[in-house]
């Protein structure tokens, strides 16, 4: 019995170490985004500059090609929006993908644990004392079950938003559309990733500490 719970403490530790580096991937990953929008805005700005006839004149003056200009910074926004898109559809699809086979292995770990039946008390063990401080099978699967419902509502948030960049009739003012990727109204995660990063730093704590004295 002590063998099956030491086998599914390594297991719910496992999953809860997944979920902490899936959501620092999705930072990761808003990060890159932001700053490949942040890039398409700046272009876009220098573009609308370009564009007036205030530097009209001086681009004439100063004898630069305005519409070679234009079709420069034209191109790499395109290029920025392309690299966007691509970069959404893939890594960010497989982040998605990933926490939805979490979720399963979550739901797997749950299951296996209703089938055990916890070691009778005893004397306080090196078991007993690792067993208190590990991350219970429920706990996790609750965790991981909030988590990925909440990154799986951003991430179609965020396909929506996309989708609208793209458009070509009517788009969403970019200022706007910065603001709305960047709220990221779907995740409340910060207290969960937070209660979830310092429960494995003190499992990890107490496991080394009772390890090293047997």
């Amino acid at each position: 019995m002590q063998q099956q719970e030491i086998a599914l403490r390594k297991t719910t530790f496992q999953l809860v170490t997944r979920a902490d580096q899936l959501c620092n991937t999705w930072d990761a990953y808003q990060a890159s985004s932001l700053a490949l929008l942040n890039t398409v805005h700046n272009l876009q700005q220098q573009r609308d500059v370009v564009h007036s006839d205030e530097l009209a004149d001086v681009l004439q003056g100063i004898k630069v090609d305005a519409p070679h200009l234009l079709y420069k910074q034209t191109t790499r926004v395109e290029a920025a929006l392309q690299q966007l898109d691509v970069f959404f559809d893939t890594k960010w699809r497989d982040l998605l993908d990933d926490w939805q086979r979490l979720e399963r292995d979550a739901v797997h770990a749950l299951s296996k644990h209703a089938t055990i039946v916890p070691s009778a008390p005893g004397k306080l063990s090196s078991h007993a004392l690792i067993q208190i401080a590990a991350i219970s099978p429920y706990q996790t699967h609750q965790w991981i079950q909030t988590l990925a419902k909440q990154y799986k509502a951003q991430f179609h948030c965020k396909q929506m938003l996309l989708q609208n960049l793209m458009a070509s009739i009517q788009p969403t003012p970019l200022p706007t559309l910065l603001d709305q990727w960047a709220q990221q109204t779907h995740i409340d995660h910060l207290d969960i990733q937070a209660d979830l990063a310092e429960r494995l730093k003190t499992y990890k704590h107490i496991k080394a500490a009772v390890e090293s004295v047997q």
